[in-house]
């Protein structure tokens, strides 16, 4: 565990505290309920100069990555391929040609590269079980900074969802440039902080998640690092709230740019505040509704259901069933949260006085009309707050 004072990306030392999340709990923990499992302290801050948001309290990947407790698969989201077919579009868009060798890092599994029709793809990333070649897909088993990427002569690397999991986003994209051919194209994506808070998931501020990015902050470590932004714009798909795509290179100048800051941070302090407070009255408004109903089930049984919890409350305790359609989550429990169970609907009695909350918030108008549309059951209305 370490906590750090100075921020990643431009070494100010005066970081602005935004949220303390006192004993936070671990995310994506399915697993035998263990009353001893740790809770840690947490505090997300930003830096005034730069902007970039980050959290204090980097912990141990021993930790995060546990093979037993992490359990977050790519292919395992049901908004996997529809998301990879909008980064793959928003990729070819912008280069100059469609690419012959690409490499993928930090995909656990072929989903995102085997989008591109080349004659040589690669996955580099260390959780993988081996390495190996397989569906015409070279699988290295290792950290991407031990790898010559020069000698695979990649024509494009992309990284979905890896650069805010990052320790150190400034030293990887730098040994990116430094490994790669002044020809290769990068395309990167990541949550984006202002479309996370601007849709109330402040759920997706969680310990895997050491850095929130933001257009400015992107565009301040890309040129810090001597690269240049081809193009830059949202994604259709709204992961934790909503995720920026980038496609940038090695700039010709081969010189680092360390561009003033656009002086807005009042403005984004002021939007957290106002947009969190906007959260935490959520919370209330459902820990009371909780409490008004003869008996709750949740509906999805999300790898951040911890964090939710977390932020309801006490009022959770009574909920102690979690419906989920995936068979293949069925009879899960969190190592983290007592007496809850995950089952498939079928396999419930549920009564007519039923209440069900949405307990996935990464697809609630989704959830709540298919809680409607089966169920007739009582549903918690505030979630437009």
């Amino acid at each position: 565990m370490k906590w750090i004072e100075r921020c990643t990306l431009c070494d100010n030392a005066d970081l602005t505290l935004l949220w303390d999340l006192p004993q936070l709990p671990l995310s994506e923990t399915y697993g035998k309920y263990d009353p001893t499992f740790r809770h840690y302290d947490q505090q997300l801050v930003m830096c005034p100069h730069c902007e970039h948001v980050q959290l204090k309290c980097q912990l141990d990947p021993a930790v995060l990555y546990n093979q037993d407790d992490y359990h977050y698969k790519t292919a395992n989201s049901g908004a996997t391929p529809k998301r990879f077919a909008c980064f793959h579009d928003f990729v070819c868009e912008f280069l100059p040609a469609l690419p012959d060798v690409v490499i993928d890092i930090g995909g656990n599994d072929e989903s995102l590269v085997s989008t591109f029709d080349c004659s040589k793809r690669y996955v580099v990333d260390p959780s993988i079980q081996k390495s190996e070649v397989k569906n015409d897909v070279t699988f290295v088993k290792a950290f991407a900074e031990h790898i010559n990427l020069a000698e695979l002569n990649a024509d494009l690397v992309v990284f979905s969802h890896v650069l805010e999991h990052m320790v150190d986003p400034k030293g990887f994209i730098s040994q990116l440039f430094e490994s790669c051919t002044e020809t290769t194209y990068f395309a990167l994506e990541v949550p984006c902080f202002d479309r996370q808070i601007g849709a109330l998931r402040f759920d997706a501020f969680f310990h895997q998640h050491l850095h929130y990015f933001h257009v400015d902050s992107l565009q301040h470590l890309i040129h810090q690092c001597g690269g240049e932004i081809v193009a830059m714009q949202p994604s259709s798909v709204p992961t934790c709230g909503g995720a920026l795509m980038v496609v940038f290179k090695q700039s010709e100048s081969h010189t680092q740019s360390n561009p003033a800051p656009t002086p807005q941070q009042t403005d984004r302090v002021q939007r957290f505040e106002e947009t969190k407070r906007a959260f935490l009255q959520r919370n209330h408004a459902i820990a009371n509704w909780i409490t008004e109903q003869d008996i709750v089930f949740g509906y999805g049984a999300s790898l951040l259901l911890p964090v939710i919890f977390y932020h309801i409350g006490d009022a959770s305790k009574e909920i102690h069933v979690i419906l989920d359609d995936d068979a293949e989550k069925a009879g899960l429990t969190y190592k983290n949260i007592p007496n809850v169970q995950v089952s498939l609907p079928a396999d419930q009695t549920i009564p007519e006085t039923a209440a069900m909350l949405v307990t996935s918030y990464e697809n609630i108008p989704l959830l709540q009309s298919v809680i409607q549309r089966r169920f007739q059951a009582n549903v918690f209305e505030g979630f437009s707050l």
